[in-house]
């Protein structure tokens, strides 16, 4: 029997097999439908440096941080919720354009929470990233121009959205929600769009308002004149 050995250029070098082995597990973690929380060595410090990092190079995976700093990997977009998170973002930015003020921003765009930490308690500050956000411009202008270019905010954002993706349950959503509210969110919606319901958090109210399949919802005294049109979003 004759064998003959693959040249140099046909083995795969070490960086192709780590490539591999990490889309792989891209892959796997793209599958997850629920938010995964893990537990970091206590002399591991999941700083403000290191979680810009993780979405750096892993693109696909929105990260949070809980205030115990622990590393939580959220479930990435699944199904339609992407394209439902930019018509939400779409019809915010035509209002901005027409009458409204500040910045709609998307998944990418996360936020720290609560007051600020000293420095070397940085690692133990609450980071959750909404699908949609919206800002004021005051909001904005109070803060350093450079930590908001460059940095994750320390500020609550008044208006968030967070859109349930194909197969996501309910609960780890709400909770979410609660938190956003505990930490000084005035308005919130939570959308279901397989099941056609949304849930209307509001700043002071002890139960969220919850309506099936409405053909409008009005951005109230936060977004005032605003009305986002639902039926692109009920699949």
């Amino acid at each position: 029997m004759v064998t003959t050995a693959k040249t140099s250029a046909e083995q795969p070098d070490a960086q192709s097999r780590e490539r591999e082995s990490q889309n792989l597990a891209v892959d796997n973690l793209l599958a997850i439908r629920e938010p995964i929380v893990l537990r970091l060595p206590s002399n591991w410090r999941l700083t403000d440096a290191a979680l810009i990092q993780l979405f750096e190079l892993n693109e696909m995976l929105p990260f949070e941080r809980t205030a115990e700093g622990d590393l939580v990997i959220a479930p990435p977009p699944h199904g339609r919720s992407p394209e439902h998170g930019v018509e939400i973002a779409f019809q915010i930015r035509l209002w901005l354009a027409e009458h409204g003020d500040g910045v709609v921003r998307d998944a990418s765009g996360g936020y720290k929470l609560g007051e600020t930490p000293a420095a070397e308690a940085e690692d133990r500050q609450a980071t959750l990233v909404p699908n949609v956000s919206w800002m004021p411009s005051d909001l904005i202008e109070s803060m350093d121009s450079e930590t908001y270019k460059d940095a994750i905010p320390t500020v609550c954002p008044p208006f968030v959205v967070e859109i349930l993706s194909a197969k996501q349950s309910l609960p780890p959503q709400q909770r979410k929600m609660d938190q956003w509210i505990a930490f000084g969110v005035q308005l919130g919606w939570l959308f279901d769009p397989r099941r056609g319901k949304v849930w209307i958090y509001r700043a002071g109210d002890e139960e969220p308002e919850e309506l099936e399949r409405p053909d409008s919802l009005s951005g109230e005294e936060i977004l005032k004149g605003f009305e986002l049109v639902c039926a692109p979003i009920w699949e």
